[in-house]
């Protein structure tokens, strides 16, 4: 019977040091940092390379080199959440001169939002964490021809005198659409106020509308043009860091 009852109670004792060991091992990571993202976004840029081909410059390559920032803080009443702020922005260019007029294009690509986030518990000594970011972004096209000996007397009887004929053009279209984007990132901590973050997602637009002049709409945009496309981002992180 004694022997029964030691069996017992050593079973009993390992059993609650497990729990408590385990219990260690899961506790709830908690942290606050800001940090530097450079990125690239994995845009499909064809549709507005058929066109600016046609405008007289080089074609745009696919894909835009990104920079950006980003915080975060955990949500101590929701064990492993973080939420946060993101944002990046890019842009690609090309011009010629063609006879006595310069010629340029312009994409430019930006997104914004609040970011919501869940650190895996059972991963130790760094963060890996799913989430989304829920936010807005643009995307603007500009083309521009002018003659090279451009001049302000030019520029003022352009725009007051309508018998005056000009080449001279500037065209600039917006595009504003709402994001939902799944992301996954690694946080890496090097000490405990400084981390490294690779990470990346599918940002998907919603309610895109096309714009020219910041105001009127732009009817017939061909849907290619939507901005969905995966991306991928590096970080340096400053903060404090409990994982």
């Amino acid at each position: 019977m004694k022997n029964i009852i030691k069996i017992i109670l050593a079973f009993t004792i390992s059993t609650n040091l497990f729990s408590q060991e385990e219990s260690v091992g899961l506790i709830s990571k908690f942290g606050l940092a800001v940090g530097f993202n450079p990125g690239w976004i994995f845009i499909d840029l064809d549709e507005i390379n058929t066109k600016i081909d046609d405008f007289g410059v080089d074609k745009f390559d696919n894909g835009i080199f990104t920079t950006g920032g980003s915080g975060y803080f955990y949500i101590m009443l929701l064990n492993n959440f973080r939420i946060g702020w993101t944002g990046f922005s890019g842009s690609r260019s090309s011009e010629k001169r063609i006879a006595d007029f310069d010629k340029k294009a312009i994409y430019e690509i930006s997104s914004n939002g609040v970011t919501i986030e869940y650190s895996l518990p059972f991963i130790e000594k760094m963060g890996v964490s799913f989430g989304a970011i829920i936010g807005w972004g643009n995307q603007r096209i500009e083309f521009h021809q002018v003659n090279k000996d451009y001049s302000w007397n030019t520029l003022w009887s352009e725009v007051s005198d309508t018998s005056v004929k000009t080449n001279n053009i500037s065209r600039i279209i917006d595009n504003d659409f709402w994001t939902i984007t799944p992301t996954i990132n690694i946080d890496v901590p090097i000490n405990r106020f400084a981390a490294l973050r690779l990470g990346g997602g599918y940002l998907i637009t919603l309610a895109n509308k096309w714009k020219i002049a910041d105001e009127r709409e732009l009817k017939d945009v061909p849907s290619g043009l939507k901005a969905n496309s995966f991306f991928i981002q590096a970080g340096l992180y400053v903060g404090f860091f409990a994982y």
